[in-house]
């Protein structure tokens, strides 16, 4: 009988620490995502967000639809923070090199934030869906 409770115990503790060992963990961002936004004089432009996972983070590549970012255009500077807030940042050209951010949380299958002009500091609210 002994021997049962200390199995019973060992086994729940074991469900503990799995419980706490999955909830610390950040979920997977990985994956392609799709978003769109309308652009002034220009139409709507989806973007397509490719994120995979790497033994320190995340990398990732973003193309649009209308050819303002170049494509397979690499994402930098990400970090991922309150197990499942991504940031970061890429450059386009508009006639000269044009820094953008986008900081995005995970809700469901969406990822949803801002993007945002680092030179002019003007946010837009963005959100992409998963594919």
């Amino acid at each position: 009988m002994r021997k049962i409770k200390k199995v019973l115990m060992f086994v729940a503790w074991l469900s503990l620490a799995a419980v706490a060992a999955a909830s610390s963990s950040p979920l997977d961002l990985s994956g392609t995502w799709i978003g769109s936004w309308d652009i002034a004089h220009s139409g709507t432009d989806e973007l397509t967000l490719t994120l995979t996972k790497t033994a320190t983070g995340y990398a990732g590549i973003i193309n649009d639809s209308l050819g303002f970012i170049a494509k397979d255009t690499a994402i930098a500077n990400v970090e991922v923070a309150d197990r499942n807030t991504i940031s970061f940042s890429f450059v386009i050209d508009l006639g000269e090199p044009t820094g953008i951010g986008m900081k995005l949380g995970l809700a469901g299958d969406k990822l949803a934030g801002e993007i945002v002009y680092t030179a002019k500091g003007a946010a837009h609210p963005f959100e992409f869906a998963r594919k």
